[in-house]
């Protein structure tokens, strides 16, 4: 396979998407395709160059427009609006004024010119590198993705989802559709004709919106309102790839095109896959770099980023790290901390003591080593069973879990009593290794191969 000239342009919205799409990039660079990336925020731009991508091949648009590159200060009238925006009164005045007629036009008009912008920027992106076929994160994302992938059809080009996490569903994404922006009652005009736009909070039963009302509207006036936003694939990508039977049978249940889904597994498990083959060398280099004991057994929490998330708020955020800290100790662990790249190191350090030290490498280069997993209802808890780890996942904010509970060796906690999750992960250890026989199965491609699938497909669509 070696289609020399072939060029793929891809989107990566997230820095854990542009982690993975780096590693695919390599991947297709190896078999003769020419890589381009659009980097919209200076974030995702400095993450791709942080994963060895020539500068030279990202684009991103000019600071001039706004976009990118621009700080802006906050005041403390700013600060205060915001505070009073979160009462009863500044909720209900807020409404109001966004129903008025002119204000909600106007914040239609806005959203409508940066629209316009984006796709003029990216018409000429197109025209420039001219792509054989486009790879996106998503195909429900508030502007790049939806104009890059309307730029397809209009192109006849290819789209391909990279799957790089679980992806958030009806059940889940309601949980952070949070405060007056997203509620659907609240804009009943907008909630009755754009039904499709609409899921209920599974634990308070309101009704939230999928994009703000206006942006709605505004996508909806340009042709670029996804069918089933609540579904990754739910919208005009061609293809979405997954890691395995489970994702796949979830995002049919959710609405997603079967014929649309091809399982060829994560680049991500490729790491985890090369780590777990000389794991003892990870778990050597590991205890002499943070200076463990080597005869206590070893830990990794996968840090929630639900304070980044606005799942929390810093001091709730705080005092359940600090019961779950409580409990390693308790417990009689080494432990690793692993943070999302989304997070700011600065603000953990409190979590770093004897016995406990920050990861400098990335969780999937770590996992193999350790003994047991400690995680919350995320995508890295799919990792543990591929690597016959036992893990405890952490679930203290109620969101749904029958999708992690068909993994072997997981324990389950709130993580509301110290001493109760103490137990539960001394427990966990004392897991038979053969219950992680079916963990390997159920479709997961986990062999050191996704990649080389995942640009296989890219070569050939």
């Amino acid at each position: 396979m070696n289609l020399v000239n072939r060029t793929i342009l891809f989107f990566p919205v997230h820095q854990s998407a542009a982690k993975e799409m780096a590693v695919v990039a390599r991947g297709a660079q190896e078999a003769g395709a020419k890589v381009v990336f659009w980097a919209r925020l200076p974030e995702t731009r400095s993450c791709l160059l942080g994963e060895g991508v020539d500068q030279r091949d990202i684009f991103s648009p000019s600071k001039e427009d706004g976009s990118a590159g621009n700080t802006k200060k906050i005041s403390w009238s700013s600060v205060l609006k915001q505070q009073f925006a979160k009462t009863c009164l500044g909720r209900w005045l807020w409404v109001l004024r966004a129903r008025s007629e002119k204000q909600f036009e106007s914040r239609v008009q806005a959203e409508l010119r940066v629209l316009e912008r984006e796709y003029v920027e990216l018409s000429e992106l197109f025209d420039s590198v001219a792509p054989d076929v486009v790879a996106v994160s998503s195909d429900r994302g508030k502007w790049d993705e939806l104009s890059a992938l309307q730029l397809c059809r209009e192109k006849s080009l290819s789209s391909i989802i990279i799957p790089y996490a679980i992806a958030a569903d009806k059940l889940t994404m309601p949980l952070v559709r949070r405060g007056p922006t997203y509620d659907a009652d609240a804009f009943p005009l907008i909630r009755d004709a754009y039904n499709h736009m609409v899921a209920e909070n599974c634990h308070t039963g309101k009704k939230c919106l999928f994009y703000a009302p206006w942006i709605i509207v505004a996508l909806d006036r340009v042709g670029l309102l996804p069918e089933k936003p609540w579904v990754l694939g739910g919208g005009n990508s061609d293809w979405i790839l997954v890691d395995g039977k489970i994702a796949k049978d979830r995002l049919i249940a959710h609405g997603c095109h079967p014929d649309k889904i091809r399982i060829t597994g994560m680049a991500s498990y490729d790491s985890l896959y090369k780590s777990s083959l000389r794991k003892k060398k990870v778990r050597r280099s590991i205890v002499e770099t943070c200076g463990f004991d080597a005869s206590r057994k070893l830990a990794i929490f996968a840090v929630p980023s639900f304070y980044e998330q606005n799942v929390k708020d810093w001091e709730d955020n705080y005092l359940f790290l600090q019961r779950v800290l409580q409990a390693f100790k308790a417990a009689d662990f080494n432990v690793l901390l692993s943070l999302h790249p989304r997070m700011k190191e600065e603000e953990y350090r409190f979590m770093v003591s004897e016995g406990f030290a920050l990861a400098n490498q990335s969780l999937s280069e770590i996992l193999s080593a350790a003994d047991l997993f400690v995680t919350t209802v995320s995508s890295t808890a799919m990792w543990a069973p591929l690597l016959g780890i036992p893990q405890v996942v952490l679930n203290d904010v109620g969101l749904p879990d029958d999708y992690y509970r068909q993994l072997p060796g997981a324990f389950f906690d709130e993580a509301s009593d110290v001493e109760e999750l103490s137990r539960i992960m001394r427990k966990a250890l004392s897991v038979s290794s053969e219950i992680f026989l079916e963990g390997k199965g159920g479709g997961v491609q986990f062999d050191g191969r996704s990649t080389e699938r995942i640009v296989k497909l890219l070569m050939e669509l």
